[in-house]
């Protein structure tokens, strides 16, 4: 059950969850050191909400999440799948992104709705306002194993690579496509498209699949004569010329009844 200090608790959305010896030490020190179980609590989410943040953005680059490690300041993923330094430093950030989401929200519902009044709600306030922005500053310290270690590396990274804001912001959706697009071609078998060409090009556009044309049969087999008639499964495709010269015959036909309609 214990392991490198941690405790397994069991299993959140099918991935090992463990708490860290840390955990409630961080609750007690944030907490000012006094026994507040709504402090506590709020603490607790602030630490989720973390680990949350990086599991999004496990789940848009298509990796696999095994295992949720939580500390007293923060947490770890654990995943399976390939991940360069870019990806890495990515998932870094999805931590920090996450909190400062619940800072500015809790900011803005204070403004709508006006701030808590009962002793509980200013301790739930007070943590995923004061609480959180601290454990946000941790974080971005660049010193592992905090997020910091690794999300500065992202700007490096996206220069070393020509990378652009847009393709930095689509890039989860990039990834994810493409691997939704490979678990479909492993269920179906061989495919006509390469994973490969799924992936984003550097300069950021949207790479367009190119296809191959597969093999056609000849003919039909002699058990098919016999039926009688043509599967439209063996039917040859028409050429690529054949198809360029009834494309520009449409066109035509298109520009003959657009000069009648005027004319009329």
């Amino acid at each position: 059950m214990l392991t490198a200090g941690y405790f397994r608790v069991g299993r959140l959305a099918g991935a090992d969850l463990r708490l860290h010896w840390s955990v409630p030490v961080g609750a007690l020190v944030f907490g000012s050191l006094r026994f507040e179980p709504f402090a506590w609590l709020a603490y607790f989410v602030v630490i989720i909400v973390h680990e949350l943040g990086h599991a999004l953005l496990l789940g848009g680059l298509g990796l696999a999440i095994t295992g949720v490690d939580v500390t007293g300041f923060g947490g770890h993923c654990r995943f399976r799948g390939s991940a360069d330094a870019l990806d890495h430093a990515i998932i870094a950030w999805g931590g920090i992104l996450a909190q400062s989401l619940l800072l500015l929200g809790t900011l803005a519902a204070g403004l709508v709705f006006g701030h808590a009044t009962s002793h509980g709600g200013m301790l739930v306030e007070h943590t995923f306002i004061e609480v959180n922005a601290w454990i946000l500053a941790l974080n971005l310290l660049p010193f592992a194993p905090l997020d910091g270690a690794r999300a500065w590396r992202l700007f490096a990274e996206l220069g070393s690579r020509g990378w652009t804001l847009p393709r930095l912001v689509l890039y989860p959706l990039w990834r994810w496509a493409a691997q939704r697009r490979q678990r479909r071609v492993e269920r179906a078998g061989p495919s006509e498209l390469e994973p490969s060409e799924l992936e984003p090009s550097p300069s950021g556009a949207r790479p367009t699949p190119q296809r191959h044309a597969s093999p056609v049969p000849a003919g039909p087999e002699p058990a098919d004569a016999d039926r009688g008639g043509v599967d439209d499964e063996i039917l040859e495709k028409p050429s690529a010329q054949a198809q360029r010269e009834l494309a520009a015959l449409l066109e035509r036909i298109g520009d003959e009844a657009g000069r009648a309609k005027k004319r009329r």
